[in-house]
């Protein structure tokens, strides 16, 4: 009977092992791909001031407050007051396209990750970190577990 049930079973599994065996090589295929863009962004930026320059315009009011200059800071505030509100959004985009894009990536992997401990806990709660901006759209700040 089992010279009869082996072809049988041979025939149920070789397609479901090679399902996983694809499945596993696409899966490596994928994160040599992610490697590979992130070594050629690495390098591209390797020669780029982009970074460098909006963490000086980012930090430079603060550097100015720190040693007394207030008055082109009183300028600078007159001045964002009146600025379109889609033109903040804007620089807020180019910021997080420039600095916050990979971090976004892991700030999802990190609530997925909070979100299965949860309901395997059973505590259906919602997180304390979220955050509201005050314009009807909520920004959501995870550290590292």
């Amino acid at each position: 009977m089992l010279p009869l049930i082996m072809p049988i079973l041979s025939l149920i599994a070789k397609p479901i092992v090679g399902w996983f065996t694809h499945k596993a090589e696409m899966q490596k295929a994928k994160q040599a791909a992610e490697i590979e863009w992130a070594s050629e962004m690495a390098k591209a930026s390797g020669k780029s001031w982009k970074d460098e320059y909006l963490t000086i315009v980012w930090t430079l009011p603060i550097v100015l407050a720190m040693f007394g200059f207030t008055a082109p800071l009183e300028r600078l505030l007159i001045v964002l007051k009146q600025i379109p509100e889609w033109y903040t959004y804007l620089l807020l985009v180019i910021t997080l396209a420039s600095f916050g894009l990979s971090v976004t990536g892991r700030w999802q992997e990190i609530k997925t990750v909070k979100e299965i401990r949860t309901k395997q806990n059973g505590n259906e709660t919602t997180d304390s970190t979220s955050k509201s901006s005050g314009h009807g759209t909520n920004f959501e700040l995870h550290g590292d577990d």
